[in-house]
């Protein structure tokens, strides 16, 4: 599984569908809970912002300015990510 940016999403260097590592900081003031375990939230590299959606627990040290690299993949215009398998 490739590494990939927020720039190189918004770059469209990663085809839809394409399961990656999105690295980069959760931006502040983004983070939205939604119905149920639905998490909508935007993620940044300090060049580029998008937006990604997550359903489930969220790991204990998932806070918004801190850095986050979940498994995920581009449906749409938002980023699917989904918990890994070490991560409390």
């Amino acid at each position: 599984m490739y590494f990939r940016s927020p720039s190189d999403v918004a770059a469209k260097e990663v085809g839809e569908g394409v399961a990656f590592r999105l690295g980069g900081l959760v931006e502040k003031g983004s983070l939205q809970h939604g119905a149920g375990a639905q998490v909508h939230f935007r993620v940044t590299d300090g060049k580029a912002v998008v937006p990604a959606d997550f359903n489930g627990v969220l790991p204990a040290l998932f806070r918004e300015g801190q850095a986050w690299s979940p498994p995920c993949d581009g449906r749409e215009r938002h980023l699917h990510c989904q918990r890994s398998a070490g991560q409390a």
